[in-house]
């Protein structure tokens, strides 16, 4: 179970690439800008400017379940043969989805919900941002972050083979890059908050990078 949360918090949640819980943030107020106007306000904060020949994600709203079930494949698609991918082996997606909720139902029963990014993931290898139907605008703003890092900034492996035949040296440097882009997009994500929903930023407990 311990490698189970190492890989599902440490490699996804911490990415922001997946997400599994169930308990979504109540969003009350209206929306104050669309969607590429979250796109652009983020690529404002990070210094970017837009290339019209990388395309947007594209977005997809899903349900909870939905989303646990892309999380799962998305686990077995990136890390199944890698270094990261011991504990995957010999199971089916079904029974990982299983240890996983249970691990997650756990880590709410413990209160520690700053493990758990409970509203979008980004893909990078299918360049589409999940959303959680119902989750709050700042999470657009958190993944778009992360297609920033990734198609602008190059600063992730260009395919999931970049996670194949590591030393341990290099599988370390991949955990501190993942601790590090995800620190950034949740600088960005509570400065969104700030300026567009400052009166919910006391309501709402920030969400943590996991740490080891």
């Amino acid at each position: 179970m311990k490698k189970i949360v190492r890989i599902a918090t440490l490699f996804l949640i911490g990415f922001s690439l997946l997400t599994f819980s169930f308990l979504l943030a109540e969003e009350t107020e209206v929306l104050k800008i669309n969607d590429e106007e979250v796109f652009q306000w983020v690529a404002n904060r990070m210094e970017i400017q837009f290339n019209p020949e990388i395309p947007l994600p594209e977005i997809k709203k899903v349900s909870p379940e939905e989303l646990m079930d892309i999380a799962v494949s998305i686990i077995v698609r990136d890390f199944k043969d890698t270094p990261f991918g011991e504990v995957l082996q010999g199971k089916s997606q079904k029974e990982l989805t299983k240890e996983l909720k249970n691990m997650l139902a756990q880590l709410r029963k413990e209160k520690k919900h700053e493990l758990v990014n409970n509203q979008g993931c980004y893909d990078p290898y299918r360049n589409i941002i999940y959303l959680a139907e119902g989750s709050s605008q700042w999470m657009l703003a958190h993944e778009a972050t992360h297609y920033f890092q990734v198609k602008y900034q190059k600063r992730y492996p260009e395919t999931n083979e970049g996670f194949k035949n590591l030393s341990e040296e290099e599988a370390r440097k991949i955990e501190k890059l993942h601790e590090k882009l995800e620190e950034e997009a949740e600088r960005i994500e509570e400065e969104f908050r700030q300026e567009f929903f400052p009166t919910k930023i006391e309501a709402l407990s920030p969400i943590k990078a996991p740490t080891k």
